[in-house]
């Protein structure tokens, strides 16, 4: 187990965290992230905010996604 550790830390750089490629393998679609309508321009702002900082995705990939004009 010691072994398999230290295979880790020298693979992941030392880090105990995943892989950005296995982080991004698991997060939501955008689909599912906008799939609720917000009700105001503060409510679209968290989503977009929640999508960038917590799903990994580029603010490109947000405003194509919103048919915004990139």
């Amino acid at each position: 187990m010691e072994q398999l550790s230290c295979n880790l830390r020298t693979v992941s750089g030392g880090y105990d965290e995943a892989p950005k490629v296995a982080r991004l393998a698991i997060r939501l679609s955008l689909d599912d992230l906008f799939e609720k309508s917000p009700d105001n321009k503060q409510e679209l702002d968290v989503q977009i905010y929640e999508a960038y900082t917590e799903q990994s995705y580029t603010l490109t990939q947000i405003g194509k996604h919103l048919n915004w004009h990139c």
